[in-house]
Parts: structure tokens; C-alpha cells; sequence
């Protein structure tokens, strides 16, 4: 940059060097909202050159010190160091499987020529699940008992729920028995306060909430027929994947949340709200394939929950559960389907304001940035 000053014919100038220094940090050669448990974190001090070389100085465990081991030892413009169990030395920082280390944030920073600062937090997970564990042991009824003793829900907790033998489909203890008990487990009688139980479920599935029907079917049938919400059951999942009792709970939320969303569309209660716009706009007339265009809009809301609750640690957001990525994809096809919306205006503007809240909401700034992984855009 060049600085002029008129003074008569001459006017004096002076050359101003300037310099844009930036840092970066990626793992496995990705820019991640939550960085991963024992895998190399490159940081970059990335310069235009203009005022030649720095000396750097790094603290890569966040103490405020630099310099202070073999870890940080070594000043140039790149470093890369892992965190994980091991003990602190070349390349390493320890971070050990605790408790309180279950939200990892590590202020990184260097020093340029002892005197200018670059600085930024990156969180890291840990390689575990941390917290009570989960009681239950290895057999439907123990599971089961754990999640009776845990979660207090009844006939009208967390929902006013709908009594089987009303509906069909899933509608009756027998063929919920059929589907999720066997000959030595028998499932607890849903109807008798019993709205949350463990399933033998091999779909894959974590949990889900038991509903039958669309409100189309409200209209045509009578107050027999309809949404229907009957109960949500957990499976094997959260115990084989060690899950602690603080995340068994975020997923039992996860279905209290969704059990909340189908009664406001039952009851179209507040009217029209989005979740029976959703309803009546793509079940009657798509089957399953529609409910599974619900479903997306819903899982977003779902599966932000999880984002939010700071009850739980990030590992359940990475390698755990896959939070990061399940909301990406669920947001992002949702935010899709928005585009497509024809000839419903009503619910196009609702669905929108929806998304929007739904992105305004995300407890991640990385999250709304294009260079960092499973970041995802506003609603247009």
C-alpha cells in the first residue's frame, strides 16, 4: 500500500507493507466442526509473504503458554499434533476419557515474532461415551427394566397417548407383541401406563414412536381413524454401543419430541400448524413415501434437539451417534423438498419459517460455514 501526502509538486509517499495471516486447522485434510479422538489436527498459519518470515511461538493445549514441551516445541508455520490417551510429547497432547473432558474446547494459538497473536478454539470428542453408566444388562427384561425405572412416562406423559385396540396397523397389543417380543420376552401391556419399552427391533433403529394414519384418514373415517400415537420403544442399540445413561436420555427426549409433533398435527392444535400442514400435504397422496417427506422435516427438529443439549458429550455428536452428519442430511433434503412445494402456499411459508428457526437455532457457527464439513445453508 502506497501513502501519498501533496506538498507542492512533489508529494511525499511512503510504502506501507502490509500482511494478511491467517489460522487453520484441518483433520484429515477436513475442516471439522467437532475434530475426532486420535487423529492428526494440522494447524496452518497461512501468510501473504509481504513482510518476509516470522518466528512462531504455539500453545497447542490451551494453558496460555508457549513452548512448554515437546508438543509445541519446534516454532514453524505448520504443526500438527493428535489428542488422545497417550501421554503429552512430539505430535501428542493428552486428553484423557473423564468426565469433564466430554465438551473438549482447546484455545489454540501462536505468537508471530513474540507479538502479534493468532487464535481460535476447535473442540475435540472423545473416543468414548463418558457419564452413568447404563444398567439393564444383556436381556430384554433388564433392559426393559431400566427403562422403566428411568424414564416416567404414563398414559398422558410426555403426551396424552392414544389406547391400543382404537386404530390398526400397529394399533393392538398382539401385534405389537408379535413384532417386538418373542416367546420368552412379553412387552408390557402399552395401555396400562407403559408408553416407553425395549424392543427386539433388528432394523437398525435406535428408537422409534409407534403412530398409525394421517389426518386424511381422520376426515374420511371418523374419530376412529387418523394419527394415532400409541407408545416409542429403544432397542439393543444404545447398550451394544455403550451408550451411557445421559445419552440413552437425549435419544429418549429425541422421541418425546416427536411425540409431541404428532399430537399437534393430530389436533391441529395450534391450527394449521407446519407439522399438519406437512401431514396433509404429502401422506394422502404419497403413502409412505410421503410420510418419509414428513419425516425429514421432523428428524431436522429431532435431531437439532440433540445438538442442543449440552447435557451430552460431543463424541455422541461424531463417531457415537453421527449427529453432525444425520442433521445434515435430514436438514439439507428437507431444505430440498422446500424448493419443490407447489400450489400450497400456506404450508411453503410455514415449512420455510420452520427451516429458518430451525437453522437460526444451530448451536454451531461452524455449521453456517462453507469451507467446514456438514455445514448447511438457509432455506430460500
Amino acid at each position: 500500500m502506497v501513502l501519498s501526502y501533496p506538498a507542492g509538486a512533489a508529494p511525499i509517499e511512503d510504502k506501507l507493507n502490509i500482511d494478511v495471516v491467517t489460522l487453520e486447522e484441518r483433520q484429515e485434510s477436513k475442516r471439522r466442526i467437532i475434530n475426532e479422538y486420535d487423529k492428526n489436527i494440522t494447524f496452518t498459519v497461512k501468510s501473504g509473504g509481504s513482510l518476509g518470515a516470522y518466528a512462531y511461538k504455539w500453545d497447542l493445549n490451551g494453558d496460555g503458554t508457549r513452548d512448554s514441551g515437546a508438543w509445541e516445541s519446534g516454532g514453524g508455520a505448520i504443526k500438527t499434533v493428535k489428542y488422545s490417551a497417550a501421554a503429552s510429547g512430539a505430535g501428542k497432547v493428552q486428553l484423557l476419557c473423564e468426565t469433564a473432558n466430554r465438551r473438549k474446547v482447546y484455545n489454540i494459538s501462536v505468537a508471530l515474532n513474540d507479538q502479534f497473536i493468532l487464535s481460535k478454539n476447535i473442540r475435540v470428542a472423545l473416543g468414548c461415551y463418558v457419564g452413568t453408566p447404563l444398567g439393564g444388562g444383556t436381556t430384554p427384561q433388564g433392559r426393559d427394566a431400566e427403562i422403566q425405572n428411568t424414564f416416567s412416562w404414563n398414559n398422558t406423559t410426555p403426551i396424552a397417548f392414544d389406547n391400543t385396540g382404537q386404530g390398526y396397523g400397529r394399533a393392538e397389543q398382539e401385534q405389537i407383541q408379535q413384532l417386538y417380543g418373542s416367546s420368552s420376552y412379553t412387552i408390557r401391556t402399552i395401555n396400562d401406563n407403559n408408553r416407553i419399552f425395549y424392543a427386539l427391533d433388528q432394523s437398525n433403529r435406535i428408537a422409534a414412536t409407534l403412530r398409525t394414519g394421517c389426518v386424511r384418514d381422520r376426515k374420511n373415517f371418523g374419530t376412529n381413524r387418523g394419527i394415532l400415537v400409541y407408545a416409542s420403544y429403544l432397542t439393543n442399540i444404545p447398550w451394544d454401543h455403550n451408550f451411557t445413561r445421559e445419552a440413552l436420555t437425549v435419544t429418549v427426549e429425541h422421541e418425546a419430541k416427536h411425540c409431541r409433533q404428532f399430537l399437534e398435527a393430530k389436533e391441529n392444535n395450534p391450527t394449521n400448524n407446519v407439522y399438519r400442514l406437512l401431514d396433509e400435504h404429502y401422506v394422502p397422496t404419497w403413502g409412505d413415501a410421503g410420510y418419509n417427506n414428513v419425516v425429514l422435516f421432523l428428524e431436522s427438529e429431532t435431531h437439532l434437539q440433540e445438538l442442543n443439549d449440552k447435557n451430552i458429550d460431543f463424541y455422541h455428536y461424531v463417531q457415537g451417534n453421527q449427529e453432525l452428519q444425520i442433521f445434515n442430511t435430514k436438514y439439507s433434503d428437507s431444505r430440498d423438498l422446500l424448493d419443490k412445494i407447489q400450489n400450497n402456499p400456506d404450508l411453503k411459508n410455514k415449512a420455510k419459517l420452520f427451516l429458518q428457526n430451525i437453522y437460526n437455532s444451530m448451536p454451531f457457527d461452524e455449521m453456517k460455514k462453507g469451507d467446514y464439513e456438514f455445514n448447511v445453508r438457509p432455506p430460500m
